[in-house]
């Protein structure tokens, strides 16, 4: 699982389509099974409840992608508005300050104070304003946290850091029909159709039946079975490299 992927409530439990399992049973049938020989009823079973996982997981990435869309205009009119409280706050604070520092100086003709020690009292008015200030600055910080971190502006980068809430987001840009999206879903079932198979079902049976389990999905993404073979090979030639890699730093 990648980073910025965390199981949330969001992508657990999601509606698939009704028709998906009655498609995924015939595409299976179709364009995987054939190619495997025998095979035990129950790796099928078991291998078609890993197949509804991934279909719940991509089907749950896709929510939280139109989640952070619709969060980030709400958070931002939020944190501009509490940026600008705050500022108002800073402000009072400041004249406040200062008025308390004049009051304290100010002598009559013969150099006396002309208030008496005691006489006012600022100090409950400026904890209070910076009790405000500080609740202000909690909500500021995490309205900015709520946008998703490619979204963000520099000020809402800063502040989001300072959020005491921890929040994360997918690690890919949640654009509308993210290719990012489609990439990650392609590259799951993948792994999961190579364990299975083991290599046996020919790479065009596999794109075709990628291709018709995230059409199935109705994602509302286009999906073809060229784009799912260009995909599968750039992760395939990651992974290659990948291993290489492990295995240099190994032999070293």
């Amino acid at each position: 699982m990648k980073s910025g992927e965390q199981t949330s409530s969001l992508d657990n439990g999601h509606q698939l389509p009704e028709d998906f399992r009655h498609n995924l049973t015939a595409s299976l049938a179709q364009h995987i099974l054939p190619e495997m020989g025998g095979v035990r009823v129950t790796k099928v079973a078991r291998f078609a409840n890993s197949l509804e996982n991934v279909a719940e997981r991509v089907a749950g990435l896709k929510d939280r992608l139109d989640l952070e869309r619709e969060v980030e205009p709400t958070a931002r009119k939020l944190r501009i508005l509490y940026g600008r409280a705050r500022a108002k706050i800073n402000h009072s604070l400041t004249v406040l300050r200062k008025a308390e520092k004049d009051f304290a100086a100010m002598k009559d003709p013969r150099g006396k104070n002309v208030l008496r020690p005691g006489w006012l009292d600022f100090e409950p008015a400026l904890k209070a304003l910076e009790r405000i200030e500080k609740r202000i600055a909690y909500w500021e910080s995490n309205t900015a946290a709520l946008i998703h971190p490619k979204f963000r502006t520099g000020d809402e980068e800063i502040l989001a850091k300072e959020a005491p809430l921890k929040l994360s987001h997918l690690e890919f840009k949640p654009t509308p029909k993210s290719q990012k999206l489609m990439h990650r879903a392609v590259e799951m079932l993948d792994d999961k159709i190579q364990e299975f198979t083991d290599g046996k079902v020919p790479p065009g049976h596999v794109n075709k039946f990628i291709a018709k389990f995230l059409e199935s999905l109705d994602l509302k993404m286009k999906v073809d079975v060229a784009n799912v073979k260009t995909i599968r090979a750039r992760y395939h030639e990651h992974k290659l490299l990948n291993e290489n890699a492990d295995s240099s730093g190994t032999q070293e």
